[in-house]
């Protein structure tokens, strides 16, 4: 499991939850994300391993060479 000390972890809360077939949308916030966003793909299996729901916390560690970034829309 992922401990909140672990390097690159830190707690969110899940925000919304969107089914993709074989795989979940995840929207996440927290103090931790500085008012931005957190968008992750996971797979369904994972998703009911880590019981998400909308609106619990949960600590995440994110492997540095998975970690991709995009420009948001808003220009």
């Amino acid at each position: 499991g992922v401990a909140p000390g672990d390097p690159n972890a830190f707690t969110v809360s899940v925000a919304e939850l969107e089914f993709l077939g074989s795989s979940l949308r995840v929207d996440l916030t927290g103090q931790a994300l500085g008012g931005q966003t957190l968008t992750a793909d996971l797979s369904v299996n994972l998703m009911r391993e880590l019981e998400l729901e909308p609106g619990h916390d949960v600590t995440v560690r994110i492997p540095p060479e998975r970690i991709a970034l995009y420009a948001s829309g808003g220009g």
